[in-house]
């Protein structure tokens, strides 16, 4: 039976397996997560909305990251001047920098 649901559980267990790097195993990380595609769905999240994205709106996105994979990223990109936002736990409201 399963369905859809089983198949999100195996896409999981893919991403959840540690990544093979050159010290050995690790988890995943917020470098796993590309930056293009986070910054593309926030300007696709803003344009068909005509406002801010919000943290569940990227978790829902990417749900093959824990919370704070996707939240670490969403912090490196604020800082590094190509998103706004707050991480601080609020809803984000998260916006393409002009």
């Amino acid at each position: 039976m399963g369905g859809v649901r089983e198949r999100e559980r195996a896409n999981l267990r893919e991403v959840y397996r540690p990544c093979l790097g050159s010290a050995g195993p690790r988890m995943v990380a917020s470098k796993d997560l590309g930056t293009a595609k986070v910054i593309a769905e926030v300007a696709r999240i803003e344009e068909y909305r005509g406002c801010w994205a919000t943290r569940w709106d990227l978790y829902w996105a990417f749900p093959a990251f824990p919370e704070k994979v996707v939240m670490a990223k969403l912090s490196k990109l604020i800082r590094a001047g190509k998103i706004n936002g707050c991480v601080c736990g609020c809803r984000g409201s998260f916006t393409i920098a002009s």
